[in-house]
């Protein structure tokens, strides 16, 4: 059953979101208040640069606190929940006690609207411990809500770029912070190597009096980095920009382009390039997604501003079309196809048949899809954002009415299809003996040990397809991947289509997993329930995994090692795997968060095949065939006819999981 916190109100059920889900015990782990929800909701979550410029003071004390050190900066609010950014090194440090060095503690302060009406200083920390080799770190302010300002890669920039330089300073005489301080500045030419692998972008003359984490805004106001530690004699010689912002934080990912700039997608509608609004405001992270999220320490509310998403996922003739964009030379670089090139296409001019134009590209690694989305004049979204976009405010507190349905209908199958095979075990008492069916009469579907029982394996095959179908009509073959938009029914709160079933979507992803190739992505998961104590039955275990899970569907095999199983074998079980997969009676579901691409199924030892283990049986005909609802869903696939010569013997299978994207501006 669904735990469900929340009741509908209307279209919007985040009063009660709030009300419920900031009681005593959240105000005591999530430090988030009943007033700083209601802020989130109300808003407004972006503002103008300069609004949201905040000072930094970090006093390092030694530890026994007789020896203090201060240090001002600046930073930014970068999420309107109370995060900011700043230069890593204006953090950490040592002083000097009786006369040796020694490490010290931070105690930060973030000054909101420094040297104006409504100053506000608040205590803040990392919100996970960065190296120092790392030029951001993110801090968290607990009970704020305050605008935040729109980020930008800079790869636009250009030494005609209008930039400009924002920071207030400590005024002594003041005994506060000045007046905001704004310096037009230049970088210098691309052609003079002005960024580097870090991020590193040099002005063509430097700049003096920029304290350390002053703003670097570009086109339409957006901050496009922020300044380092200034030389001794004052001088800042550049700036780093968030081209590596995600080593730091992944609560947001920057613009390819300004604001002001058309991208390249063509708003058609019934063009898969078509976004929607997705309004700032809270969302109820998912638990097992915020727990890879350092960014919030445990709170499970977050609030982003404002953003766009594409309707749809990106499909196989879209990202065909960026491909051919790609140079001939930049395709002979070292690392460009594997993490450009589809695993899922075939080789050639025609990587997929015509019938997959409109289904997800499948299998492009997180560079390959955030550099199409920066060729469209886009992005790729946060988790937080997906899972807005998504699910809605109250996450997956409040499921769409569908998810409801589709388990109920599940569960209402299986049990019908049990009470069936109960009555016809209770009707024929020769079906109770031992050694009838593998391995026994409560696993489903029957399998019959000898041709004497045939008649009753075929029974169960049709009894339980017949109760099924239904299912599968009605939900679309919710276990493949369609083309998208076909199932209507799975339309997002804000209008996105296939964001629970269908491909799952790489995110940006958290600080601490930095893959290369696989892809950190978010899936829908419904999890199989279990049977109590006085129900026997179970659907049968397929002998076959891959880590621990059911084999994926046929149509995903990329390779098998020279030892796999024979085609026959691999229909047989493919065949049998899907019914016992819509069999499983569903317990619950959730947004799961997993970081791979490919998974391999070692199945059994060389020489002992599924008969083998299953004691020989001869009654699996009724399953020597394709699966029942096979859908194409990969333009490369392996032949059953054929084996992978290049791997080592044993029993083992290798499939892509459907791991598609969409984008966001």
């Amino acid at each position: 059953m669904i735990n469900s916190l929340v009741i509908r109100n209307g279209r919007s059920p985040l009063p009660l979101l709030a009300c419920t889900l900031v009681g005593a015990q959240c105000q005591t782990v999530c430090a988030q208040s009943n007033a700083t929800v209601t802020q989130f909701k109300a808003g407004p979550h972006v503002g103008r640069t300069e609004n949201a410029l905040v000072a930094i003071e970090v006093r390092t004390s030694a530890s026994d606190g007789a020896v203090e050190r201060l240090r001002r900066g600046c930073g930014f609010v970068i999420r309107c929940d109370g995060l900011v950014l700043v230069p890593t090194k204006l953090l950490g440090g040592s002083v000097e006690v009786a006369g040796r060095t020694e490490d010290a503690s931070d105690r930060i302060t973030v000054v909101i609207r420094p040297g104006q009406s409504g100053e506000l200083r608040l205590s803040a920390a990392p919100v996970r411990k960065a190296k120092m080799s790392e030029p951001f770190v993110v801090l968290r302010i607990d009970e704020l809500h305050t605008t935040s300002a729109r980020t930008l890669l800079p790869m636009v920039l250009t030494a005609a770029t209008p930039l400009s330089v924002l920071w207030r300073s400590w005024d002594p005489s003041l005994k506060g912070y000045g007046t905001l301080r704004q310096e037009s500045v230049v970088i210098s030419p691309p052609d003079e190597g002005n960024e580097t692998a870090a991020g590193w972008i040099p002005f063509a003359e430097p700049l003096v009096g920029a304290p350390s984490g002053s703003v670097v805004m570009g086109p339409d106001g957006m901050i496009v980095g922020l300044t380092g530690s200034p030389s001794p004699d004052g001088r800042t010689l550049g700036f780093t920009s968030f081209a590596s912002l995600g080593k730091a934080t992944n609560c947001v990912t920057p613009a390819s382009l300004p604001d002001s700039t058309p991208s390249r997608a063509a708003q058609v509608e019934g063009d898969g390039s078509l976004m929607i609004d997705v309004p700032g405001g809270p969302i109820w992270m998912p638990p097992a997604v915020m727990t890879e999220q350092p960014d919030m320490q445990g709170r499970r509310i977050a609030c982003v501003g404002p953003y766009k998403i594409d309707r749809f996922e990106v499909t196989n003739d879209e990202y065909l079309e960026y491909w051919k964009t790609t140079s001939p030379s930049d395709r002979k670089k070292f690392g460009f196809r594997s993490s450009h090139y589809p695993s899922t296409w075939a080789q050639g001019e025609s990587p997929f048949p015509a019938e997959m134009a409109k289904l997800p590209v499948l299998g492009v690694s997180p560079r390959g899809a955030a550099d199409y989305a920066a060729w469209r004049g886009k992005r790729l979204l946060t988790p937080y954002e997906w899972c807005l976009a998504a699910l809605g405010p109250a996450g997956p507190t409040d499921p769409p009415q569908w998810v409801g349905t589709y388990i109920g209908q599940r569960n209402a199958a299986w049990k019908k299809i049990t009470q069936m095979h109960s009555d016809r075990m209770f009707r024929n008492p020769g079906l109770q003996q031992q050694n009838v069916f593998v391995p026994n009469a409560l696993r489903l579907p029957w399998i019959a040990k000898t041709p004497l029982f045939d008649e009753a394996a075929v029974w169960s095959k049709r009894i339980i397809q017949e109760n099924l179908d239904g299912i599968w009509t009605l939900f679309q073959s919710p276990d493949y991947v369609l083309a998208v938009g076909a199932r209507t029914f799975d339309t997002s709160p804000h209008g996105a289509s296939d964001m629970l079933l269908n491909a799952y979507e790489i995110v940006a992803p958290p600080p601490s997993i930095r893959p290369t190739n696989p892809s950190y992505y978010l899936r829908s998961l419904f999890a199989p329930g279990r049977q109590g104590r006085d129900d026997p039955w179970w659907p049968r275990t397929i002998d076959i995994t891959t880590n621990g899970a059911p084999l994926q569907p046929l149509q995903r095999l990329r390779r098998r090692t020279l030892m796999s199983p024979s085609p026959e074998e691999i229909l047989t079980w493919h065949n049998i795997n899907e019914v016992v997969l819509m069999l499983a009676p569903i317990g619950d579901w959730q947004i799961v968060p997993a970081d791979t691409t490919e998974v391999s199924a070692t199945t059994w030892a060389a020489g002992r095949f599924p008969a083998n283990i299953i004691d020989l049986a001869q009654s699996l005909a009724p399953w020597k065939q394709p699966p029942a609802h096979f859908t194409r869903e990969m333009g490369m696939e392996v032949p059953l006819t054929t084996t992978d010569r290049q791997f080592a013997p044993g029993a083992s299978l290798f499939y892509t999981v459907p791991v598609g994207f969409r984008c966001a501006r």
